[in-house]
């Protein structure tokens, strides 16, 4: 009734997220627990396992709507809730105790609200704290539909299996397989993306299992890499980057690389341009990286087979430059499904002539340095004739980009030109 009353006078509410999970916890406790846990007055070990089962029931339950919100989910919730459960109605009523309190004197509410902060403040700790455990978060990705409605179907029947016939851990443990139809299905086809990151670049290549990010940073934008990359790899069920491309060190192609080595993202290899510096091997050392990584030169070859083949060729630079700078970018031809796709980060119009030469005609040009004018080379358009040029550059932004001379020179070949600024994120399908 109150939800009827509450979607009554405001139906958008159904769409809010906190207004879903509240009625789905109330349904699931008032109707599915009942079926699970029947047993009354039970008391010692089977009600510390009654609770859990209650606590597990309530996940399982909310799991569809959550997974599709949020694509990734923890065990151990199960437990963390029996945590809160256990503490808010002590919390709860501390705060009466002490608001009482306070109408006499402020003073001693003061000291009476301090375990109740306490223990406030030992949440979020605990949370944390399980999320350290091994296989503490599981990247299931975006559940498909019929997944979801599959999973709803058997967590019917078995709930009415229960009711009439009495709990059985069979009957939980097919619940449980279940849930394997939340896990989003990866398309063996490849996939190239280009994010929207505001004035930078970041590009996700997907091939079957496996993934490949070239660059992600951003010069106008936060958190490009713990939010934007991050959510992108979780809605479609990747837990870690297979290979991650940095062209240079520049923070409009590396800022939100730093974020996901800095946080413990899963990262299986980085690649990055030789430098007679040894800036690659800095950085990842400052990053605290122990995966494998490679400082490579023009004619190094990477391929990560999965699906369909994904072949990275290394054009540029050709020699080893002294440190990172724009015309040092790296720059690869990558090679998927088939399509060729040519990314040369921030280099000169001397590197992308050098790149055509040696690559020939290709697919789709990634535009370097985001359209400046400063990287057009008419002889290298020429001889790279691509179907397709992708420029990333944020709305508006300070430099202009792109420029009319890169808009220009692009059109006179007959490149169909896709701008980030202008589209938001891009997605071919080789």
């Amino acid at each position: 009734m109150i939800a009827d009353l509450c979607i009554g006078a405001r139906p958008v509410q159904i769409l809010d997220m906190g207004t879903q999970f509240s009625f789905l916890a109330v349904f699931c406790f008032l109707s599915v627990i009942p079926c699970w846990n029947q047993s009354q007055n039970e008391k010692g070990k089977q009600a510390i396992l009654s609770a859990i089962k209650a606590s597990l029931m309530i996940q399982l339950c909310m799991l569809p709507i959550f997974l599709y919100r949020y694509w990734v989910f923890s065990p151990y919730s199960v437990f963390y809730n029996l945590f809160l459960v256990t503490a808010l109605p002590w919390i709860f009523t501390g705060s009466i105790v002490v608001i009482g309190i306070a109408a006499f004197s402020t003073g001693a509410a003061r000291i009476a609200a301090v375990p109740v902060q306490w223990s406030i403040r030992q949440m979020l700790p605990v949370g944390k704290a399980l999320l350290k455990l091994p296989g503490a978060v599981i990247v299931t990705g975006q559940p498909e539909l019929w997944g979801i409605l599959l999973y709803i179907i058997v967590l019917g029947v078995l709930s009415l299996l229960c009711y009439r016939k009495g709990f059985h851990f069979g009957r939980l443990t097919i619940l449980l397989m279940a849930v394997g139809l939340l896990f989003r299905m990866k398309s063996g086809e490849p996939v190239v993306s280009f994010l929207s990151v505001g004035q930078g670049a970041c590009a996700v290549i997907q091939s079957g299992q496996a993934v490949c990010v070239v660059d992600c940073g951003s010069s106008s934008r936060d958190k490009v890499g713990e939010e934007t990359l991050l959510n992108y790899l979780h809605f479609y069920g990747y837990h870690a980057i297979d290979l991650l491309v940095v062209s240079h060190f520049d923070e409009d192609h590396r800022n939100g690389a730093d974020e996901l080595l800095d946080n413990g993202f899963a990262v299986r290899r980085v690649i990055f341009a030789r430098y007679e510096d040894s800036c690659g091997e800095m950085w990842l050392k400052e990053r605290q990286y122990q995966g494998a990584f490679d400082a490579v030169l023009a004619g190094d070859v990477y391929g990560i087979v999965s699906g369909k083949a994904l072949v990275l060729k290394v054009l540029w630079p050709k020699s080893i430059p002294p440190t990172s700078e724009n015309s040092s970018s790296l720059g690869i031809l990558v090679e998927v499904g088939n399509q060729k796709l040519l990314f040369c980060g921030d280099t000169d119009a001397d590197g992308l002539l050098a790149m055509a030469e040696e690559c020939g005609e290709i697919d789709v040009l990634v535009v370097p340095h985001h359209g400046s004018r400063f990287s057009v080379s008419e002889e290298a358009y020429r001889i790279l004739r691509p179907k397709a040029a992708v420029i990333s550059c944020g709305k508006n932004n300070r430099y202009g980009h792109p420029h009319e001379e890169t808009l220009r020179e692009l059109g006179k070949i007959g490149a169909r030109i896709y701008r980030i600024d202008e589209t938001g994120a891009i997605q071919m399908k080789p």
